[in-house]
C-alpha cells in the first residue's frame, strides 16, 4: 500500500477547481463513508504502521490478509496440485474483485515464490504489490488494447522462463447475469487462452466460493460503472471473514494441444474451474437414502458358487464352435442358455456380486431374468483360477423377433420402439448386461479380450453390422456426474434422426444442477476424456466416465434415448447404437482380427480402403 498520510484514496486532493473542492467537502463524509473510502484509508494506515515491524517478514498478500483479519481454507492435498517448478498458469473465478486477488497471491506465493499475478492496472495504487504483478486494462477499449501489449508480452516472457502466473481470465468481477439467472464471471477473455497456448504452460484451475452482496449485484444492473465504484466497499466488508479455496487437477500442455482456438481453450479451462464449485457438495437426502437402500449389504444373501466340476462340465460339453477366442490363461465362449445351465447360474451369481455394490443389484441371490433363457451368453473364463471373469448376453435381433416378437427383446422393457427404428437397425445384435468381476476390472485387458470375442462373433455372422443395447450409469455416480454425462451425450452423441423413433418407458428425472450454466458443455467439452476429467474431479473415488461408455464412443457409437431401469435399482440407462460400418478400421481389425475383418468387409464391399455404408 502507499504512504500518503495514510490515505490510499484522496478524492479531495485530486479536485483542482477550488469551487468544486469546496462543494465536495459538503458531501465528503457521507459519500466516502458510503463507498468505503474512509475505511480503506484506515486499513492502509494500519498496514503502513506495521509494514516495517510485525509485517516485515511477510509478503504483501499475507500482510494484507492480516490487515483485513481475513483467512482462507485450502486442503493441503489441493496445494500439492500446484507444481513447485516449471511454467504454470493458475486460472481462477473472480467472485469478489479484491480479496480474491489477495488470497490467490497468498496461495501461490506459499508454493511458488516466483509467482506473479495478472491484475487490473488500478491496483497499482498499492505500491507494495507492484513487484508481484503485471498490470493490464481489462475494459476493452482501443486505448486498453494498446496499454496491454507490453504487459502481455512480459507475461509471456515470464512464463517461458519457467515461472508461475495467477490470473482472473474474466478481467472483471463476477456479477448477476439476467439471462442465466446466476452470479458468475462474464465470458473469459480469449487473450488468456492465447497466453496459455503460446507459453506451453500447465494450467491449474482455482475456485473461490462466494459472491459479493445483493446491493452490489443490484447496482451492477443499473450500470456497470456503479459496480466498479462499489468494489472498494466490497473489499472492506470482507474483514474478519474466512474464504474457501479449491484447487483442481493440473491440466497438462499435451491435453490442451488439440484446442486450436484460444476461445475454445479458454472455455475448457473455465469449465474445469467452475466444476470445483460442486466438488465437495453433498447429494440430495433422497439420493443418499437411495444409495443406502442399494448398498452392498441390502437384499438377500448372494448364492454360493456351484462346484467347479459342474461348471467345467458345462464348458467341456460345448461344441468347438463355441470357443470364440483364446489368449492364455483366458478363453471366451459364446453359447445359448440351454447349453450352459450351470454357467448361467454362475453368470447370475457374479452379476449380482458385481452390480450390487454399485447400486444396480437385483437384491436376489442370482441376477437372472426370463431374457437369459432367450439370449445367448458370451463369457470369459480364467483357465488358471477356474472362474468367470465377465460376460455379456446377446441376441440376433431379427431371429428373436421372428420367434418371440419384439417383446422378446430386453430393451423393449425399457424403451418403446417405432417399427421404422428396428427396420433401420436390423440386422442387428443386441448386447447388454455386461460386467467384469471386480478383481479383473483393474486389468485393462479384460474388457478388450471380451470384445475380441464379440468381434469374432460378428465376423462369423458378418451380415450383422449393428450393435445396440442399454448402457447403465450406476448409482455410485453422483447426480451431478450423471447430469454432466447426459448433457455431454445429448450435445455431442445424440442421433438427430433415429432419436425420434424411440421413447423411454420411464423417463429420467435428473435434477437440474444449479449454476451448471457456468459450464459451456456444448462447446467447451468436445471430447469424452474432457467430460471424464470433470466427473473425476467431483467423484470421491476419482472415477471418470464409465469405461464401457468410453469404449462404445471410441467405436463411433451414438445415443438415441435415456431411460430408467426400474428392475435394477432405478439405474440410468442410455440406448446406444454402434454401426460397425462407421467404426474406424483399426478398431475393427483389433477386435475381429485381420481374417475376421476381411470376412466382414467382403460382406459389405470395401471401397478405397473404407467400408461402404
Amino acid at each position: 500500500m502507499k504512504p500518503n498520510g495514510g490515505k490510499l484514496l484522496d478524492i479531495e486532493a485530486k479536485i483542482k477547481n477550488p469551487l468544486f473542492r469546496t462543494s465536495y467537502r459538503l458531501i465528503k463524509w457521507p459519500f466516502e463513508k458510503l463507498l468505503g473510502i474512509d475505511e480503506i484509508n484506515r486499513l492502509n494506515q494500519h498496514y503502513l504502521d506495521r509494514r516495517n515491524h510485525e509485517y516485515a517478514e511477510l509478503n504483501f498478500f499475507d500482510a494484507a490478509l492480516q490487515t483485513l483479519n481475513a483467512t482462507y481454507e485450502v486442503d493441503p492435498e489441493d496445494l500439492q496440485r500446484i507444481p513447485i517448478s516449471g511454467p504454470i498458469v493458475c486460472v481462477a473465478n473472480h467472485p469478489f474483485g479484491g480479496v480474491d486477488g489477495i488470497i490467490l497471491g497468498s496461495v501461490l506465493a506459499s508454493v511458488r515464490p516466483d509467482a506473479k499475478l495478472l491484475v487490473n492496472f488500478m491496483l497499482n495504487a498499492f505500491e507494495d504489490i507492484r513487484d508481484w504483478t503485471f498490470e493490464v486494462n481489462p475494459f476493452g477499449s482501443q486505448k486498453a488494447t494498446a496499454m496491454n501489449t507490453g504487459p502481455l508480452k512480459a507475461t509471456l516472457k515470464w512464463l517461458k522462463e519457467g515461472h508461475c502466473l495467477g490470473t482472473f481470465p474474466a478481467g472483471v468481477v463476477s456479477h448477476f447475469h439476467t439471462k442465466q439467472g446466476i452470479v458468475t464471471d462474464p465470458p473469459w477473455k480469449r487473450s488468456q487462452g492465447s497466453i496459455i497456448q503460446k507459453s506451453g504452460a500447465t494450467v491449474i484451475p482455482i475456485y473461490f466460493e462466494g459472491r459479493n452482496s445483493l446491493i452490489f449485484q443490484m447496482l451492477g444492473l443499473i450500470h456497470p460503472r456503479l459496480r466498479t465504484i462499489a468494489l472498494i466497499r466490497q473489499l472492506t466488508n470482507k474483514q474478519g471473514r474466512t474464504f474457501k479455496v479449491r484447487i483442481g487437477k493440473p491440466i497438462s500442455p499435451k491435453r490442451l494441444e488439440r484446442f486450436k482456438s484460444p476461445e475454445s481453450l479458454t472455455q475448457f479451462v473455465r469449465a474445469n474451474t467452475y466444476i470445483l464449485e460442486k466438488r465437495d457438495a453433498k447429494d440430495s437426502p433422497s439420493n443418499q437414502e437411495h444409495r443406502k437402500e442399494t448398498s452392498a449389504t441390502s437384499g438377500q444373501p448372494i448364492a454360493d458358487r456351484q462346484p467347479i466340476e459342474l461348471l467345467l462340465s458345462d464348458i467341456e460339453k460345448l461344441p468347438s464352435s463355441a470357443l470364440l477366442y483364446r489368449k492364455k490363461p483366458f478363453s471366451i465362449y459364446g453359447a445359448p442358455s440351454d447349453q450352459i445351465p450351470r454357467i448361467l447360474d454362475e453368470i447370475g451369481r457374479t452379476r449380482e456380486e458385481t452390480f450390487r455394490p454399485v447400486g444396480e443389484g437385483t437384491g436376489k441371490p442370482l441376477d437372472i431374468d426370463r431374457y437369459d433363457k432367450i439370449y445367448h451368453h458370451l463369457f470369459m473364463w480364467d483357465d488358471e483360477t477356474q472362474e468367470l471373469v465377465g460376460a455379456y448376453r446377446y441376441c440376433f435381433v431379427d431371429k428373436v423377433i421372428a420367434t418371440h416378437g419384439v417383446e422378446g427383446l430386453y430393451c423393449n422393457t425399457l424403451y418403446e420402439f417405432k417399427k421404422e427404428l428396428l427396420n433401420e437397425l436390423n440386422p442387428a445384435i443386441e448386447v447388454e448386461r455386461s460386467y467384469v468381476m471386480p478383481k479383473y476390472q483393474r486389468k485393462s485387458a479384460a474388457l478388450a479380450l471380451i470384445w475380441r470375442g464379440i468381434g469374432e462373433l460378428v465376423s462369423r455372422n458378418p451380415e450383422y453390422r449393428t450393435l445396440f443395447g442399454a448402457l447403465s450409469m450406476t448409482d455410485s455416480y453422483r447426480a451431478l456426474s450423471k447430469s454432466l454425462m447426459v448433457e455431454y451425450l445429448k450435445n455431442h452423441k445424440l442421433h438427430p434422426i433415429l432419436n425420434k423413433l424411440i421413447n423411454a418407458r420411464v423417463k429420467p428425472r435428473l435434477r437440474k444442477i444449479k449454476n451448471l450454466a457456468h459450464i459451456a458443455l456444448g462447446s467447451a467439452l468436445p471430447n469424452v476424456d474432457d467430460i471424464s476429467s470433470l466427473v473425476s474431479e467431483v467423484e470421491k473415488d476419482n472415477k471418470g466416465v464409465p469405461t464401457l461408455l468410453k469404449h462404445y464412443l471410441k467405436l463411433n457409437g451414438v445415443i438415441l434415448c435415456f431411460g430408467i431401469d426400474q428392475a435394477f435399482s432405478d439405474a440410468l440407462d442410455g440406448f446406444i447404437v454402434v454401426d460397425l460400418l462407421k467404426t474406424d478400421e483399426r478398431h475393427l481389425r483389433r477386435y475381429m482380427g485381420n481374417e475376421g475383418f476381411e470376412r466382414f468387409a467382403a460382406q459389405h464391399q470395401r471401397r478405397r480402403g473404407q467400408l461402404a455404408v
